[in-house]
């Protein structure tokens, strides 16, 4: 997988190990909330969360709802 700079900084800003509170709030979307902590379930070999698979689902159906013809 090729990655630009700027995805590699995010990452490593969401992933980062040294960061040491877990509870901060990275994606804040409606009335969704999801922490850095519930992030890490996008690593390998991890269950997606109910949280993350909901935020997939509403850029799905707001880009279906966005898209020009």
């Amino acid at each position: 997988m090729q990655l630009k700079s700027v995805q590699l900084e995010g990452l490593a800003y969401a992933f980062c190990a040294s960061i040491e509170d877990p509870s901060e709030t990275m994606i804040n979307v409606d009335d969704t909330i999801v922490t850095r902590e519930e992030l890490a379930c996008l690593a390998p070999g991890r269950p997606i969360s109910d949280k993350i698979i909901k935020l997939v689902v509403m850029k799905a159906s707001w880009d279906q709802a966005n898209k020009t013809f």
